[in-house]
């Protein structure tokens, strides 16, 4: 699954040294041998993270079979494709999904190659469920009856897919629901959400917000759990903690484009606590106030990023290094503001293309150690 190359060019588990056989060796020269195999695997945790910078980098800008495109590119879609009543072909309706998931600029990597190459399209199917959605709550130009109304009918169409699938959308979420037997409660959470964004435009504390997100952020971490076969109670709570913390990051990161669809994330008791009002929006201030309301904020959540920290290290194979990507992308952004000095109106706070090589390049090294460990 997922790119021959980098298993051959990333240290694979038989790779391990004979210690044994090495301490043999060693004792007759003074050397020892725990310090030998620790640079060893150090030598090889930068090796492997080199190589995979190398794949990924490929990845990104270049696609086969398709258009070369870069990462953050925009490619054009129809609207109105997802609503086609023709019937489409499985290849057709997951080609659809994964042109969508790939067009949309994101902080953290969605269905990258680290996810195995069999699991991509189902990724590819939820996210596009999910994004459509999304955007029938948020996007500009339609009025709040019609946003309900295409929620209503996406909502319906999810309900019926199993038995009569319309759109390439919800052919390809079918076939992913059916192969993987995915609890329709999780896709109905999201969705739920989604109405509430339409519907609610302020949060009055810090736990209506975590409310928020355990419908609309949550879910998604289950799903991509499930998709992997990990159903372990333990683990989903640390996927909420960490997906909860991702959806605090995004509203801090998008407050002034929120506020500009009269949205405000913050929650209002805090902002009054604090002596942040809504004209410090209006005006983009960044006051002290501002900064501390900010501060406090951050700080919550990532003691939410901690709280999920190890769940990485807890699944096997490639999903570790996407869960660590992900994570690392997360607080990436966290120290983007900070390093803005909570300015997130001048510039919206975002990734550049290297940091996530970055990021990669981390996850492998940490890895590598904790196994040399």
């Amino acid at each position: 699954d997922g790119i021959s190359p980098s298993s051959l060019l990333v240290p694979q588990r038989g790779d391990n040294l004979n210690v044994s056989a090495i301490s043999q060796r060693t004792s007759e020269t003074n050397i020892r041998p725990i310090g030998i195999i620790v640079k060893i695997q150090i030598i090889k945790a930068y090796v492997g993270g080199f190589c995979y910078c190398i794949v990924v980098f490929r990845s990104y800008f270049y696609r086969p079979g398709r258009v070369p495109i870069t990462y953050f590119r925009q490619v054009a879609l129809d609207a109105h494709a997802h609503l086609d009543p023709r019937d489409h072909s499985l290849a057709e309706s997951f080609d659809y999904c994964s042109t969508l998931t790939l067009s949309h600029y994101e902080n953290f990597p969605v269905g990258s190659f680290l996810i195995p190459k069999l699991l991509r399209p189902h990724v590819y199917s939820i996210y596009a469920f999910a994004r459509i959605a999304d955007d029938f709550a948020d996007e500009p130009g339609m009025e709040p009856p019609e946003r309900l109304s295409r929620l209503d009918e996406w909502g319906e169409n999810l309900s019926s897919c199993l038995e009569s699938p319309k759109g390439p959308v919800f052919t390809a979420l079918a076939e992913t629901i059916r192969v993987h037997e995915i609890p329709m409660v999780l896709l109905s959470d999201l969705l739920h959400a989604f109405r509430s964004d339409v519907t609610t435009s302020r949060h009055q504390t810090f736990t209506d917000l975590l409310n928020y997100c355990r419908g609309s952020a949550n879910p998604v971490g289950r799903l991509v759990l499930h998709l992997f076969g990990y159903q372990d109670p333990g683990y989903g709570i640390k996927s909420d903690a960490i997906c909860t913390a991702l959806q605090l990051t995004n509203f801090w990161q998008d407050i002034a484009i929120d506020f500009s669809r009269d949205r405000i994330y913050l929650p209002v008791q805090e902002m009054v606590s604090f002596g942040v009002s809504e004209e410090h929006l209006t005006r983009e201030l960044v006051t002290s106030e501002f900064r501390d309301l900010m501060i406090s904020l951050i700080n919550r959540t990532r003691d939410l990023y901690l709280t999920g920290s190890d769940l990485p290290n807890l699944v096997k194979g490639r999903l570790k290094y996407e869960l660590r990507l992900t994570w690392l992308g997360g607080n990436g952004i966290l120290d983007r503001i900070v390093k803005a000095d909570y300015d997130i109106f001048r510039c919206r706070p975002k990734l550049r293309k290297w940091d996530m090589l970055s990021f990669l390049l981390k996850s492998l090294i940490s890895t590598h150690r904790k196994k040399a460990d």
